[in-house]
């Protein structure tokens, strides 16, 4: 070894150590990285006190674990993770919101009647806890329920009654449809409870249950069919034009006028009998009168003079009542913004595309519009704004203060050719520095066993060469 390194000129032997000391780096940062435990959650949206009998628990059991989000998450490594989850199951440590009828595992036969009923109710509180922190947007509830105790006389029982404490994830809102679910919820899960019994706060003790008045319920009704409506639309136009001009490159906007006026009808036939074209005769009267002299005064037989005859019928009858709810369209406005660079043909040609799809009728007073407005894309999508995401949901999610723009499709972020796009991984980081230190190696190995082919000649070795030269030259002589 001391041979070759004393061979090596200055510049091979700096090589080699900053080749060694860049590979001793990379086996270093790959061993720490493979030493990194994986830590995972094993219990979430806890309680500070909770998380201080779940943490204690587990230094009992010397277990290695850490907090994250200010307390309220446990984590623990990866491959323990199945282990410890039967080990603290074992010790009842079983924490998704609140206690549940677990309390009745271990029941005591000897408790009062009180007793049960007030664990029953903790009972069930606990389990609605539960079912309301599994949403997605609750980060943390509380449910307090009263229940009135039974009485002989029904007219002087008390209504139950529940109210709910929701503290959200950071810029989480519900929706109409959610709260009415949640209140749903709690009103099916106790016996006599009705939802306007079912009062739900915020964290700030705001009420997000107003009740409102039957007027206010029949426009939000009204709004959302509407809204319904006018997605459902869009959405048609959005699938017609997105092969034409692609995604992201127009906008549709539909506004649909709904007459609500409700329209009771009842419309009376009357009907002959069988194919007479008559009804059936009821009462018949006839009067005649008879002439029995004539102008000379002498008595002749009696002539018919007049007669009068008078016919009742009566005709079956049919009766028909129609009644018409409301809701039907009024008339349908279509407004598309397209490229710039449409031609007038292909302008004409979406126009009559967009009203055979939305139905356009000019005699009801519909109308539709097709402008072509900016040169790109990203003017059309400046123009919309932050209203892409609210208006691609599908109808039963828009809430009703969503404004009803469309663009085509989901925006894709990824660049045009990225074939791949991936998490970096601890497998994907080791691999990395693997092929890194055996490029590095290889290099080295090259370096060490090439001769150099600008290596300078001794004194000795320039005159034997030399020597050679002119001998060869005068044998060529």
């Amino acid at each position: 070894m001391s041979g070759f390194w004393n061979d090596w000129s200055a510049r091979r032997r700096a090589m080699f150590v900053l080749a060694a000391g860049i590979i001793l780096m990379l086996c270093g940062g790959a061993y720490y990285f493979l030493a990194l435990k994986d830590f995972v959650p094993i219990y979430e949206k806890l309680s500070l006190e909770q998380t201080a009998k779940v943490t204690e628990k587990l230094d009992e059991l010397k277990v290695k674990y850490e907090l994250a989000e200010d307390g309220t998450v446990v984590k623990v490594e990866r491959e323990q993770l199945p282990e410890i989850k039967v080990k603290l199951a074992a010790y009842n440590f079983l924490f998704d919101g609140a206690t549940g009828f677990e309390l009745f595992d271990e029941a005591d036969y000897g408790m009062t009647e009180f007793s049960q009923k007030i664990n029953y109710q903790r009972a069930l509180q606990g389990e609605l806890t539960r079912t309301i922190m599994a949403l997605d947007k609750v980060k943390y509830a509380r449910v307090h329920l009263v229940l009135p105790k039974s009485t002989l006389f029904k007219h002087q029982e008390e209504k139950p009654k529940a109210s709910v404490t929701l503290l959200l994830e950071e810029g989480g809102t519900l929706s109409v449809d959610e709260i009415t679910g949640i209140r749903n919820l709690v009103a099916s899960s106790v016996s006599g409870l009705s939802n306007d019994m079912v009062t739900i706060l915020n964290h700030k003790g705001v009420s997000l249950t107003e009740n409102e008045t039957a007027e206010q319920q029949l426009i939000g009704r009204q709004l959302k069919g509407k809204n319904s409506l006018e997605q459902y639309f869009q959405q048609k136009v959005n699938a017609l034009l997105v092969p034409v001009f692609g995604p992201q490159n127009f906008v549709v906007k539909v506004d649909v006028s709904l007459n609500h006026q409700k329209v009771e009808r009842v419309r009376e036939t009357l009907l002959p009998f069988m194919d007479t074209g008559k009804g059936g005769i009821v009462s018949r009267n006839s009067n005649r009168k008879y002439d029995e002299n004539d102008q000379s005064g002498k008595k002749q037989s009696a002539k018919l003079s007049t007669e009068n005859v008078e016919e009742q019928y009566r005709y079956g009858k049919e009766v028909e009542s129609l009644l018409d709810e409301g809701g039907s369209i009024q008339h349908i406005s279509v407004s598309v913004v397209v490229p710039k660079w449409a031609s007038k043909e292909q302008l004409s040609q979406v126009e009559a595309l967009i009203s055979s799809a939305t139905g356009i009728n000019p005699d009801r007073g519909d109308s539709i519009v097709v402008a072509p407005l900016g040169d790109s894309g990203l003017e059309v999508e400046s123009a919309v704004g932050d209203s892409y995401e609210a208006a691609m949901m599908e109808p039963s999610e828009v809430d009703e203060s969503t404004p009803s723009v469309v663009v085509t499709d989901s925006i894709d972020l990824q660049p045009e050719g990225v074939l791949w796009n991936s998490k970096v991984t601890l497998q994907n980081i080791v691999v990395l520095l693997g092929g890194i230190s055996l490029l590095l190696v290889v290099a080295l190995l090259f370096t060490l066993t090439r001769k150099s082919s600008t290596e300078k000649l001794s004194r000795d070795e320039r005159e034997l060469l030399l020597e050679d030269v002119r001998k060869w030259l005068a044998a060529a002589d």
